[in-house]
């Protein structure tokens, strides 16, 4: 009897044990695999674009529940163009960095910011009342990156105090032989860097509420103030003040015109210094801003509505909208975001002081960036701000006809009226419509 007991007891255990067994492989081969959420970003800007990859990865590692899938549409012409194609075919992105928000809005594809993330911020822009974004950085100043060493050798060791002082220093540069100014045209929001800077120095920097008396019929494109600013943009090409390859140079070749000594200038944000570093490290670089004609200096630059977004079709999808939170978390984090920052240099937008090693020169524009008023670019407000959809990109390929002296400026001017009429007719910003993308 006792030997049958063993038997029966030998029996149980083996059986118990190889369940046990089969259960824990069947676990290690059903392993939980990670939360796939899409993701997509500008590629336009090579530094920052290889920045967020770095980050992206770094999130990816830092954690097994979620995997960020890089879903980028690379194209010359405007971000949004490239998110409108991603969408039309199926594959709008989970998270994606939103420039043009209010379109997005009016399409209701975005989900609200959630709450447990606005405290990280300094300044959060509601759209139609609402904070959807979380702010990557804050708008950038531009300014004349230029060749510290060629200008030096040749004697040019002052900044320009008016405009004439910056037309002088471009001829003084074109008698060496070498183009004052190089601009990657061909990249047709590129040309937008210099119409802002006309534009603010000319027009909006004592009127931050232009584009919304354009909607009321207080003013017009084919005003003295507008035509004023505008022929200094189309005189600087014409002049022979920019490298003469501009329509077919990309953003992304102006630091090779720059080092290689084609061009001595380039009118540019902060990100271009990371470039040129890595180009030419022994490359000496200055910076100045251009001053209007009574030597009053106006950046560009604020706190915009510009950041990383969630689609409303994952939020739905509680993994999707968690993801995002811990995204988010993990990019404005003390140590991931300071070294965003550094790399990019880049302004911050976060609540919390980010310690990072920066250089003489990015110190100098920083203070710089805290001295002088600053103003937006044109197409970066909301409310009775905001532009009709479609007519920068419009506008920026006008000018591109004008700085090739295809058209006047008076006909650019009288164009713009036009078009501005024909986009306003059923288009108001300050009204919540449904607008497919």
């Amino acid at each position: 009897m006792k030997k049958v007991n063993y038997l029966l007891v030998s029996l149980l255990i083996l059986f118990f044990s190889s369940t046990v067994a089969f259960a824990n492989g069947k676990q290690e081969n059903t392993k939980v695999q990670p939360k796939s959420v899409s993701i997509t970003f500008a590629t336009g800007d090579t530094t920052t674009k290889e920045t967020i990859h770095e980050m992206v990865t770094a999130f990816n590692a830092s954690q097994d529940k979620y995997k960020l899938q890089e879903n980028l549409s690379i194209s010359t012409g405007a971000y949004l163009d490239s998110l409108k194609t991603l969408n039309a075919s199926g594959q709008m992105p989970d998270i994606f960095e939103c420039r043009d928000v209010p379109v997005f809005v009016r399409a209701g594809m975005l989900a609200p910011l959630d709450s447990e993330l606005k405290p990280l911020f300094d300044s959060l822009i509601p759209v139609y009342g609402t904070v959807y974004t979380a702010p990557i950085v804050a708008q950038y100043p531009y300014g004349i990156i230029y060749n510290k060493a060629l200008f030096q050798k040749n004697g040019i060791n002052e900044e320009p105090k008016t405009y004439a002082d910056f037309l002088a220093i471009c001829d003084q540069v074109k008698k060496l032989g070498i183009a004052p100014m190089a601009a990657g045209v061909a990249d047709i929001w590129h040309i937008g860097f210099l119409f802002n800077h006309y534009l603010i120095d000319y027009v909006t920097h004592d009127n931050p509420n232009w584009v919304s008396d354009l909607y009321q019929g207080k003013t017009k494109f084919s005003s003295p103030e507008m035509e004023k600013a505008m022929t200094y943009l189309g005189n600087l090409f014409l002049d022979g003040n920019v490298e003469g390859g501009f329509m077919s140079t990309k953003e992304s070749q102006i630091v090779s015109l720059l080092v290689t000594e084609k061009a001595a200038m380039v009118y540019t944000g902060t990100w271009t210094i990371a470039q040129i570093q890595e180009a030419d490290p022994s490359f000496e670089i200055g910076f100045f801003p251009i001053p209007n004609d009574e030597g009053n200096i106006y950046l560009h630059g604020g706190a915009t509505s510009q950041g990383w977004a969630l689609n409303t079709t994952a939020a739905a999808d509680p993994d999707k909208a968690e993801c995002f939170k811990e995204f988010v978390k993990f990019f404005f984090s003390s140590k991931e975001y300071a070294q965003f920052l550094q790399k990019t240099n880049s302004f911050p937008t976060t609540k919390e002081v980010m310690k990072y090693e920066t250089s003489d020169l990015m110190k100098s524009i920083l203070d710089m960036s805290n001295k002088y008023p600053k103003r937006l670019s044109w197409n970066i407000g909301v409310g009775d701000n905001e532009l009709p959809p479609s007519f920068r990109n419009w506008t920026y390929k006008k000018v591109q006809e004008m700085i090739m002296g295809k058209i006047t400026v008076k006909q650019l001017l009288s164009d713009m009226d036009t078009q501005w009429a024909t986009d306003t007719r059923d288009f108001n910003p300050t009204k919540l419509v449904n607008q497919s993308l």
